[in-house]
């Protein structure tokens, strides 16, 4: 009886060890998954008119072409957020590609909106390009690229409702 209780304790020491290591690796995420996951809580931000989580995700050392940081991008986000309202961001294609602390991810989608006082529904194309440094295991953005349209179409659509979204690459 002695030797049934010591294989039954070392496969059950095995068997723990086996669940917490597989419990381990499907937990545990991979840098492409997080910034994969700080792209959809920008998103989040955006249709929910949140400069707060906005600012979270924007690294202190923001940067773009345009010339703003972070503070001027978040004062040009609560100058949009005052101005318009029901966005909706449809994602129609998103890759990253991760290095050594930084990752770019390539964004195509569809922006959503209304004016405010208005009730017809605009959309625009873009294309975003950002570059995500990893400050402290936080995945942030030190700058972004913008290319779209100029102008903003009126989508026409039945009773004003958005269109659903497809799924996304």
């Amino acid at each position: 009886m002695d030797q049934r209780r010591q294989r039954a304790f070392i496969f059950g020491i095995v068997g723990i060890a086996v669940v917490f290591y597989g419990a381990a690796r499907f937990l545990r995420e991979d840098d492409e998954t997080r910034v994969r996951r700080a792209v959809y809580a920008g998103v989040l931000a955006v249709e929910r008119e949140d400069t707060g989580r906005l600012s979270a995700l924007i690294d202190e050392s923001y940067a773009d072409a345009a010339g703003e940081n972070k503070a001027g991008v978040l004062r040009l986000a609560r100058a949009v957020f005052r101005d318009h309202r029901d966005f909706r961001v449809h994602i129609q294609k998103l890759s990253i590609a991760v290095r050594m602390g930084e990752a770019d991810a390539d964004i195509s989608f569809k922006l959503f909106f209304r004016k405010n006082a208005q009730e017809e529904l605009y959309y625009d194309f873009g294309q975003v390009k950002l570059v995500f440094v990893n400050d402290r295991g936080q995945w942030r953005i030190r700058s972004s690229e913008y290319s779209g349209s100029d102008q903003l179409l009126l989508l026409p659509s039945v009773a004003g409702t958005f269109p659903r979204q497809r799924s996304e690459a």
